[in-house]
């Protein structure tokens, strides 16, 4: 049987600065050790649990506007990190 849930379910989120940069970085634990983060950037039709990535994707989508945002992400060790700096 599946797993449906994080092993350990929490979300982390910190603001601070660094230098002239501010940074938003925001983790959340996931039920799967890695997580196809390539995926949001393509299209969700048909794919059940697509709609747990959404909010990522449409994160994506309007950071895309703004260039002096840089926005990194990472799936590692059952989390997905966010990582949102402002120059």
């Amino acid at each position: 049987m599946l797993q449906k849930k994080a092993p350990i379910k929490e979300i982390n989120v910190s603001l601070f600065i660094k230098g002239a940069a501010q940074y938003i970085v925001i983790r959340n634990s996931t039920a799967k050790e890695k997580v196809d983060l390539h995926m949001l950037a393509g299209n969700f039709k048909g794919i059940s649990s697509g709609k747990h990535f959404l909010g990522l994707r449409n994160l994506r989508i309007i950071l895309a506007s703004y260039p002096f945002i840089q926005h990194n992400s990472q799936s590692v060790n059952h989390s997905v990190t966010q990582e949102i700096i402002i120059h």
